[in-house]
C-alpha cells in the first residue's frame, strides 16, 4: 500500500499510554548518541513513538525558544547534512538530513514529507500550540505531566529526531477489535463501523445514513469537486468502506488510507483505549467514541 512506510504527522508522537494500565507512563528520553545528533539545550523532551514503519522511531521536543535560533544551532553543530525546506499555508519546517547520501529532493511537496521518516533527519518547524490543547490537557493529568503541559502551550518551536531504532524491528502495539461508533449526535459517523485487524490495516465502514448526511457537506464537494449533492453522494458510495493501515503507540493513532473517504488521506491523534471502549481524538475531527463489538 502506498503509505505503508508512512509516521504520521506531529499529533500523534506525543502521548502517553495505550492501555489503561499504561496511562501515565513516561518514557526514557534517548541519548544523543542515539538520535546521532545534539540535542538543543533547553528543548523539552515531549515523547518518542515508533508509526508506521517500525525500523524507526521519532522523538519529539519543544522549546520556548525562536525556530531561527534552532535552525542556527543545528546549521553549525551539524556540519556533514543537506539541508531541505518545506513551506505551505500551514507549515514551515528545515529538515537537517543526515544521511547525505540520500536523493530526497530539496524542495519537497506535501505528499513527500513523510518520507522523511525513513531517513535519519532532525526537523524543525513552527509549532502553533493551539492544537494541542487536548495534548496539555492529558499531561495536566499525568505524574509530572505539568511541565510537559506547560511547555505544549508555551512552546514556539517542535524539534523532531528521526533515527534508526537500536534495539532492531518490533510491532506497534495493536488494538484488535472491531468498534461502533455510538455519539448520536455525529449523524455522519452513528452507525458507522472501524474494525482495526491484527495485520495492521483498518476498515472504516459508512452507512447509507452516514453517507446522506456527508453528501450535504459543503467542504466535501470542494475537496473531491463534486458539482452537486448526487454527485458526491455517488462518490462517495464508490470510496466506502475506507481501507488503510494503522498504528497505535501507547495512545496515539495514526492511520493511512488511499481512498479516505472524508478527503483525508491521513489521520492522527489521541487514542484513549478500556476495556470495552475506544475513544479517538483525531485532529479537524469531533471525538468519536467506539464501543467495542468483538475482539479477534
Amino acid at each position: 500500500m502506498k503509505y505503508a512506510s508512512l509516521i504520521l504527522t506531529m499529533l500523534l508522537l506525543f502521548t502517553a499510554g495505550v492501555s489503561a494500565q499504561g496511562l501515565g507512563q513516561t518514557e526514557d528520553e534517548p541519548t544523543a548518541n542515539e538520535l546521532g545528533a545534539p540535542l538543543y539545550p533547553g528543548a523539552d523532551f515531549i515523547r518518542k513513538s515508533v508509526g508506521l514503519n517500525p525500523a524507526y522511531e521519532t522523538a519529539v521536543y519543544i522549546t520556548l525558544v525562536p525556530m531561527e535560533m534552532v535552525e542556527a544551532f543545528f546549521s553549525k553543530k551539524l556540519v556533514e547534512k543537506r539541508v531541505i525546506y518545506y513551506s505551505d499555508e500551514d507549515m514551515y519546517l528545515t529538515a537537517f538530513l543526515l544521511k547525505t547520501w540520500s536523493r530526497f529532493p530539496t524542495n519537497p511537496d506535501k505528499d513527500e514529507l513523510a518520507e522523511l521518516e525513513n531517513e535519519p533527519t532532525v526537523q524543525v518547524m513552527y509549532y502553533d500550540p493551539n492544537a494541542y490543547e487536548p495534548l496539555a490537557e492529558f499531561f495536566d493529568r499525568t505524574p509530572e505531566g505539568k511541565v510537559k503541559a506547560s511547555t505544549i502551550r508555551n512552546g514556539e518551536t517542535m524539534i523532531r529526531f528521526t533515527y534508526p531504532r537500536m534495539e532492531g524491528v518490533k510491532s506497534s502495539k495493536r488494538i484488535i477489535a472491531s468498534w461502533k461508533e455510538t455519539s448520536r449526535d455525529l449523524p455522519e459517523h452513528y452507525g458507522s463501523t472501524l474494525a482495526f485487524n491484527s495485520d495492521g490495516t483498518y476498515i472504516y465502514t459508512l452507512t447509507p445514513e452516514n453517507i446522506e448526511e456527508m453528501a450535504k457537506n459543503k467542504s466535501l464537494k470542494a475537496i473531491f469537486g463534486a458539482e452537486n449533492e448526487d454527485a458526491l453522494k455517488k462518490h462517495l458510495e464508490g470510496l466506502n468502506p475506507e481501507t488503510g493501515e494503522y498504528a497505535i503507540m501507547r495512545n496515539s493513532i495514526s492511520m493511512a488510507s488511499d481512498n479516505p473517504i472524508d478527503g483525508q488521506r491521513i489521520k492522527s491523534g489521541l487514542a484513549d483505549a478500556g476495556t470495552a471502549m475506544l475513544s479517538l481524538i483525531l485532529i479537524n475531527k469531533p471525538r468519536l467514541t467506539f464501543l467495542k463489538q468483538r475482539a479477534e
